[in-house]
């Protein structure tokens, strides 16, 4: 099932914990069905700005999707921290309510090889835990702590991957909502967002890059919003699906040079253009099934 009406959400708590399988509500509508914020992570990283990600899972385990550089410093292939805080808004009050939040021990993780990254793409996937067979109870990851006051009943949604949109079925002029942690924005000493609950960003499906498999967004995305899940919206007969397709990247700068009337020596400067990369579901699964 897609996000807002056609999603399943995996509800796990600690070790061996109980969950259970619900779908979000689908009413056909133009409103963004709310409940989408529930698998919109927030990433947090000593010194690092707060950037985004999202629970995932399949028949046998959970797991934790962003972009590479987020956890990675690329240029020299290190981790950007030992821990990352992943703390995400509860079923039960998206808005307000406290929040779910886990640790992770990223060199515990690294060692068991349950840290995973894209050779050529720009993702990252983290297994969380495992599932039992019937899917009723998860085992998580030694270096992975519920460490947040809140245990809620519902616990922590997870999209299912079968669920997610190929990069073949993303279409082009479809609208999209991107649901992030834009954390750069703003004042922080004197906010003007709650900077620990996820904001919405529609825009619309510019283009394919076919060479380099990503997709082109009409729609800017800031500091923070690395890692976010992004929709596709598309209409079937009466019925309007919300369907993730993969995560923000990055955005594409405007560069302007300026020359000095005197010297003559030109200085470039760099902007927002307002369009984004997206790296399609494609690739986070090439590394869930690597053996």
């Amino acid at each position: 099932m897609y996000a807002g009406r056609h999603f399943e959400f995996l509800f796990c708590m600690a070790i061996a914990i109980l969950i259970e399988i619900t779908p979000s509500i689908g009413i056909p509508q133009e409103q963004f069905p709310v409940e989408n914020f529930q698998y919109s992570v927030q990433v947090d990283i000593l010194n690092r700005v707060p950037a985004t990600g999202i629970y995932l899972r399949d028949s046998l385990n959970v797991y934790f999707a962003t972009a590479k550089h987020v956890l990675l410093d690329t240029s020299v292939d290190t981790l950007w921290g030992k821990k990352v805080v992943l703390s995400s808004p509860p079923e039960e009050d998206i808005f307000q309510g406290d929040l779910i939040e886990f640790t992770l021990d990223l060199a515990s993780l690294l060692l068991s090889k349950a840290i995973k990254y894209h050779k050529k793409h720009d993702v990252a996937v983290i297994r969380i835990g495992g599932l039992s067979k019937d899917l009723r109870k998860v085992g998580l990851m030694k270096g992975v702590q519920l460490t947040g006051k809140n245990v809620p009943q519902s616990g922590i949604p997870a999209l299912a991957l079968q669920y997610m949109i190929p990069y073949k079925d993303i279409l082009i002029g479809n609208d999209v909502y991107i649901i992030g942690y834009p954390s750069a924005l703003g004042f922080q000493e004197s906010p003007q967002f709650d900077y620990d609950r996820p904001l919405l960003r529609k825009g619309s499906i510019a283009g394919k890059h076919n060479k380099a498999k990503t997709v082109i967004l009409d729609c800017p995305v800031y500091y923070g919003n690395s890692g976010s899940p992004v929709l596709q919206v598309r209409d079937v007969g009466r019925e309007r699906n919300f369907e993730v397709i993969g995560i923000i990247t990055q955005f594409i700068p405007f560069d302007e040079a300026l020359a000095n009337r005197k010297t003559l020596v030109p200085r470039t400067f760099s902007s927002n253009s307002g369009y984004s990369v997206v790296e399609p579901i494609d690739s986070i699964l090439e590394i869930i099934n690597q053996k």
